[in-house]
Order: C-alpha cells, then structure tokens, then sequence
C-alpha cells in the first residue's frame, strides 16, 4: 500500500508553526526547569534522573510532565501524519485539521494502554512496579520524541521528497524504540525476575500487538 495513490504535497506553512509551537514550549520548559529538563535529556545515558528527581512519578499530572506529554504527542502525531502522507494511506485529505486528529489519536492510545496497565495492575496487585514502570517508560517516550524532532526537521526541510530520507527516519525511529525498550528492562531488571508473567503479558498486549497491527495496516 506504499504507493497505493499519488502522495498529497505537504504544506509547510502550518508544519512550520506546529515546529514553532513545540520550540515555544521546550523554551518554557527550559526557562521554568532548567536543571531538571537537563537532566531529563541525560536519562538515556544515565540513571541520574530517576535518582535525582524520584518524586516526579508522583507528579506526572505536574507542569513540567504535562507540557512534554503535549510536546511528545504534538511530535508523535506529526509522524503519524508524515508516515500517512508518505504512503499516501488514510490521508484523502491534508491540513492542520488532520494533523490535529493524529495529536489526538496519539493521546488516546497513550491514555488507553495506561489506563489498562492500571487496570491490570491493580487486578494482579503490583501497584508499585507498574507505577515505577509507567514513570520510567514514559519518561524514555518523552526523551526519546525530543531527539526525534531533528529528524523530523531534517526530513521536512532537507529532503522533502527524498524515499531514502524516509526509510532513514523510519529506521531511526524505530531504533529510538528499541533503545528505548532496552534501557526500561535493565532500569526494571530485579521487578522483571519478580514479576516474569505479568511483564510477558504486558509486553504482548499492550506494546508488541499494536505495533505489529500499525507494520500491517502500513505494509
């Protein structure tokens, strides 16, 4: 389906202030959090965050989480967008207006897969894990969004209609993910060895499934 129809040209004028958009709010963060963003950068290289700033997962709801939770989707939905005018798949249409649904999708399957973790971890009663899990996985989902955004820059603006740019950013992306895995399971080694079935089951239905049905609907 990669070349299903003739791919829809992008509109750079609204791309530019969604780019604009999300450099405001990393000024913002910067401003209001320096110490803590700098540290939050650092969290693929070292431990140092979730040691210095332990009481964040009791914060999630919190300014600083809440702007780079919107940041994240805003990058997250961006993708989505360019991956569907890129294969030219469930984009009959294009604009702001359509960016904006993926923005949405994002933070609802965001919001889902947490509130059926939750739910499951409340059922088998491993509260404590899941809550130490949830604050590490989405802290290497906000990192790992950050460091995508040049990517995405790159692709928009360097090489608009280059395929090769866009099986690289695909590759990047999906190594992101994948370092972002390896880097939750060792933080969660000792919980994983206590915990085996019940990660084995949240790994296949909550993070292997949907990207197996998102390969599919794009291949």
């Amino acid at each position: 389906m990669m070349n299903a129809v003739e791919k829809l040209p992008l509109n750079n004028d609204w791309i530019a202030l969604v780019f604009l958009s999300i450099l405001s709010l990393l000024v913002v963060v910067k401003g209001l959090y320096s110490d803590r963003f700098k540290s939050l950068l650092g969290c693929f290289f070292s431990k140092n965050y979730f040691l210095d700033y332990a009481h964040d997962r009791q914060e999630l709801l919190g300014l600083f989480h809440m702007v780079l939770f919107l940041i994240q989707n805003m990058i997250l939905g961006l993708f989505l967008y360019l991956i569907s005018e890129e294969t030219s798949f469930f984009l009959q249409e294009k604009g702001f207006h359509v960016y904006l649904k993926y923005v949405i999708f994002a933070t609802i399957c965001v919001g889902v897969q947490y509130a059926i973790a939750k739910g499951v971890s409340l059922f088998f009663r491993f509260q404590r894990i899941f809550e130490t899990g949830n604050y590490v996985k989405s802290s290497y989902l906000k990192v790992g969004a950050l460091f995508y955004l040049p990517i995405l820059l790159c692709w928009i603006y360097a090489y608009p209609e280059s395929q090769t740019m866009f099986y690289i950013s695909l590759f990047l992306g999906g190594f992101l993910w994948l370092i972002r895995w390896v880097l939750i399971l060792l933080f969660n080694i000792q919980a994983i060895k206590e915990k085996l079935f019940y990660f084995i089951l949240y790994i296949c239905t909550l993070e292997i499934v949907p990207v197996i049905l998102l390969v599919k609907w794009m291949v």
